[in-house]
């Protein structure tokens, strides 16, 4: 999905557990009935190679990204 730091919305939070980094990501889809924007959340293992998602879905809310215009 080429994610850029302007798509970024939240991170590096440790997970419950503490064996993933979490971090939050807002993408715009442009699907054929309307815009849809959904939050992509990846966990970063703390010692280790793996990358997982641990969640994608429309958010209640608007999410404000840091370094968007």
């Amino acid at each position: 999905m080429n994610l850029t730091v302007e798509n970024y919305y939240r991170g590096i939070d440790p997970s419950g557990r503490v064996d993933f980094n979490v971090c939050a990501f807002c993408v715009d889809l442009n699907s054929s009935i309307r815009p849809v924007q959904i939050y992509l959340k990846y966990g970063l293992e703390v010692d280790g190679l793996q990358i997982l998602l641990f969640s994608n879905y429309i958010p209640n809310y608007p999410m404000s990204q840091p370094f968007k215009n």
